[in-house]
């Protein structure tokens, strides 16, 4: 510091030394190795040691002011957001948001709380895109697809429960026994399909005889000796159930026992359609009563189904489950007629949706050429474009290091948790960026 002709140094304690400007350099240099030697012969006190500093003053944040600041923006940035979501899902949730922090400072500004720049306006604008911007991104880092196929199969039984019945067809059978009495379904479509089939059966040397099919013609010939009455609707609904599960289950090398529980299956479905459409007496709230149990027979065979190519779709790789999507719709197409009659093409078109949706997924990594990976490839390549080799080296070293910690327990569980929480993800971010412009707010002021 200097003033008009002599210039202010301040020495170790806080104290001041002026010196006239018409010394050279050296002769300050000297003066000032003088006042310090004589400031170190002095003794030392807790106000006085050599080099120490005079304390700063300490500014405190007004911790009232920053809530108010925060609390309108806030406020209403999680009332819009929220509507947003519910409206347009996630981009519609950032846009409410974005909206309502805005109204929020203007409320703040007419109540004269704090005077908002444009900056503050434009962060409350821009913050609530953080969310759905970064999470995108970091689907897309290295070993995220662990997390990412952990929580898809998680997921999986979702397809089978779109097409659960609301009401069981137990409790619906339970009511119309009680209404109406026993009621029982006509035995002709099985007892046609158990003689076609058993004479086919016959023609076929025993040795080279399917076990499974036979063992699928002789339960549907035991089903055809039913009384002339028909066969009572539970014990119809229990096979029916059963074939399904059988039809699920055979794969694709089980070609003759899978097309024997088809058709076993298809004569099945007929015997419950005739009963529910044929007069016999039955009054028409009966008949209305059967169809209703009956389509929540079909809902649950095709339920059973799904469970079972659920399950069939659940693969591993280096450890880790993962969803095999093709194998999933494979699955639908083999048994296209069976789900159509079972749950309508608008069932099947939503469970296919969801598979190929589930095949849009990124997939964990199986691997490299030998010891190299393809994440490790970019991020060489990525990190050599910037800084050289060295740069090169860092990139894999980043590349690796980043899959390993997505892929770990942690990694897993932040993935699962951002994919099944992604709203309340974004609008907790929101929430913090109001609280931290607050902060910054007092603390400049």
């Amino acid at each position: 510091m200097s003033s008009e002709g002599q210039s202010i140094y301040v020495l170790p304690g806080g104290r001041e030394l002026a010196l006239g400007n018409d010394l050279t350099p050296d002769q300050v240099q000297v003066r000032l190795q003088e006042e310090l030697a004589k400031l170190a012969s002095q003794p030392l006190t807790p106000r006085a040691t050599l080099g120490e500093a005079p304390a700063a003053k300490q500014e405190s944040i007004n911790w009232w002011q920053v809530a108010k600041q925060a609390a309108l923006p806030t406020v209403a940035a999680l009332g819009m957001g929220t509507a947003g979501t519910i409206l347009g899902g996630p981009p519609g949730g950032a846009v409410g948001a974005g909206i309502g922090g805005m109204a929020g400072l203007k409320a703040n500004e007419m109540l004269g709380i704090e005077k908002p720049g444009a900056l503050s306006y434009l962060a409350a604008a821009a913050g609530p895109w953080a969310g759905p911007v970064a999470r995108p991104a970091m689907m897309r880092l290295p070993g995220a697809a662990a997390g990412i196929q952990e929580k898809a199969v998680q997921q999986l039984p979702q397809i089978a429960e779109s097409v659960r019945p609301p009401v069981p067809s137990s409790q619906l059978y339970e009511a119309m026994t009680q209404q109406f009495g026993r009621l029982y379904m006509p035995v002709g479509p099985i007892r046609q399909a158990a003689q076609e089939m058993a004479k086919e059966n016959a023609r076929i040397l025993p040795e080279f005889r399917d076990a499974t099919a036979t063992r699928i013609i002789d339960g549907l010939q035991r089903m055809s000796q039913a009384p002339i009455g028909g066969i009572e609707f539970e014990t119809m609904r229990a096979n029916g159930r059963q074939l399904g599960r059988l039809v699920g289950a055979l794969d694709e090398t089980s070609s003759v026992a899978e097309g024997v529980a088809k058709r076993a299956f298809r004569a099945v479905r007929e015997a419950m359609e005739a009963g529910a459409t044929q007069s016999g007496g039955r009054s028409a709230e009966a008949v209305k009563a059967l169809k209703e149990a009956n389509q929540a027979v079909k809902q649950e065979i095709a339920e059973g189904m799904l469970e079972t190519a659920s399950r069939q779709a659940t693969t591993w790789v280096r450890g880790q489950p993962q969803v095999n999507a093709d194998g999933l719709l494979r699955f639908m197409t083999r048994h296209r007629e069976e789900f159509v009659d079972l749950v309508g093409q608008k069932g099947l078109d939503f469970a296919q949706k969801k598979a190929i949706e589930y095949a849009k997924l990124p997939k964990i990594s199986g691997g490299g050429i030998g010891p190299i990976k393809l994440r490790n490839v970019i991020g060489g390549g990525l990190g050599s474009a910037v800084g050289g080799p060295a740069g090169g080296v860092g990139g894999v070293i980043a590349a690796e290091g980043t899959a390993k910690l997505m892929e770990s327990a942690l990694g897993r569980a932040m993935v699962r948790g951002i994919i099944s929480h992604a709203p309340v993800a974004d609008q907790t971010f929101n929430v913090l960026g109001h609280l931290g412009r607050s902060v910054l707010s007092e603390a400049n002021d």
